[in-house]
């Protein structure tokens, strides 16, 4: 009997097997990391669409108050809005401060205190306007979107 013979068959078996073994394994791993990157990505996604749908809203129900409010401003004969006249961009700020980061929520915060001060008489409206582009250059900076002239820079 070859010995010589049967180890180098049997050792060549063992090493494809091997061979065969350690590749599968490598291709499960990668096809396991390009799920698991493909799994983030999604999620960014979705996180970023929350992100951009909060400040949306933000900004709608903001300009939408502002606008009234500065009209309003202009009547002489025009009451103090209600108490309650600020709620919907309260709710808003709540929804957003959920989803954005810490700076961009202090800017909008800052924003509504703004136009709080100026709906009730204590602020002017260029406080709001400043806050107001601030916060829109923290939205900026949240979304990696390039930096432009702001009021008050």
């Amino acid at each position: 009997m070859d010995w010589f013979g049967f180890l180098t068959t049997a050792l060549g078996g063992l090493l494809t097997l091997g061979g065969g073994l350690l590749g599968a394994w490598w291709t499960e791993r990668r096809a396991r990391d390009r799920e698991t990157r493909a799994r983030e990505h999604e999620r960014e996604v979705w996180a970023r669409g929350l992100r951009f749908e909060a400040h949306l809203r933000f900004l709608d129900v903001f300009e939408a108050k502002y606008r009234v409010t500065s009209t309003a401003k202009d009547d002489p004969h025009e009451p103090e809005p209600p108490e309650d006249w600020l709620v919907p961009v309260w709710d808003a700020y709540q929804r957003l401060r959920i989803v954005c980061d810490p700076e961009t929520a202090c800017t909008a915060e800052a924003a509504l205190k703004a136009l709080h001060e100026y709906a009730f008489g204590k602020g002017k409206w260029e406080q709001v306007e400043w806050a107001s582009d601030q916060y829109l250059g923290a939205v900026r900076g949240e979304f990696g979107l390039k930096q432009i002239d702001l009021v008050g820079d």
